[in-house]
């Protein structure tokens, strides 16, 4: 039987999904920086960009090319496809408003982190706005870090394997025998620290919430600058209140 790594990789659609991705992040781009991002041909990259902007995936101002609204239309598909996303989504933002820190409740797919409910904060001069959909890795977050406690050796190998272990500060963990004996302690404690290994000078706990088939649905975590955080606050009095709200969260998928 196929898996879903066992087919072939079509480059010509590879790349086409790469300009998508290259114009979001750069938030709208010129011919020549897409070709300069992706280190390909111009003329090649003006194919890319003109057959998604006939398929209405981008539009063009002028010569800017931008993503399009359909994009958001596939987004909010994916947002809404399964309806434990909407109760999670909702208990997320009651933790919110209970804590008064950062709150996000992120899902893995094909081995990264995606955000669905995305933690905000405009107040600090630390940067913790995230997008709906964006990428974050799994070993560098207390959420990601929580979702990988969960999986068995095999899977987080295959993960590691495919994502890798990048560093994002110098907190991150970077080696197989450091992220498994952190796995074996979040397993025991039954959440995850994220001590500034994604993002300087941001503290996080994150803590699963699974379905009632046992699968894993994603994960809740709190977040905040180390200025406004006390160690002892995140690890002694919030893993209580994560913890009420993932069964919240769990007693509403019954």
């Amino acid at each position: 039987m196929r898996t879903q790594e066992s087919g072939r990789l079509l480059q010509s659609s590879s790349v086409t999904l790469e300009v998508i991705d290259a114009v979001v992040e750069l938030g709208g781009a010129r011919v020549s920086q897409i070709a300069d991002r992706l280190d390909i041909a111009e003329s090649t990259a003006s194919n890319h960009l003109h057959t998604l902007r006939r398929r209405g995936f981008l539009t063009a101002e002028g010569d800017i090319y931008q993503p399009s609204l359909k994009l958001a239309k596939l987004g909010e598909h994916a947002k809404t496809r399964d309806p434990a996303y909407r109760h999670a989504i909702e208990i997320t933002n009651e933790l919110d408003e209970q804590t008064n820190f950062e709150t996000s409740f992120t899902v893995e797919e094909n081995g990264v982190g995606r955000y669905l409910r995305p933690e905000v904060d405009a107040t600090t001069d630390v940067d913790m706005y995230f997008t709906v959909g964006e990428r974050m890795y799994l070993h560098s977050t207390a959420a990601g870090k929580a979702i990988l406690a969960t999986y068995p050796e095999e899977r987080v190998d295959f993960i590691v394997d495919r994502v890798g272990l990048p560093p994002q500060t110098d907190q991150t963990i970077t080696s197989r025998e450091e992220l498994k004996r952190e796995l074996d302690e979040i397993r025991d404690g039954g959440y995850a620290l994220n001590r500034g290994e994604d993002q300087e000078g941001v503290y996080a706990i994150g803590q699963v919430a699974v379905r009632p088939s046992g699968t894993v649905l994603g994960a809740i975590s709190i977040a905040g600058p180390t200025y406004r955080t006390k160690k002892r606050r995140f690890e002694e009095r919030l893993p209580g209140i994560l913890n009420d709200h993932i069964e919240k969260l769990e007693a509403r998928l019954e």
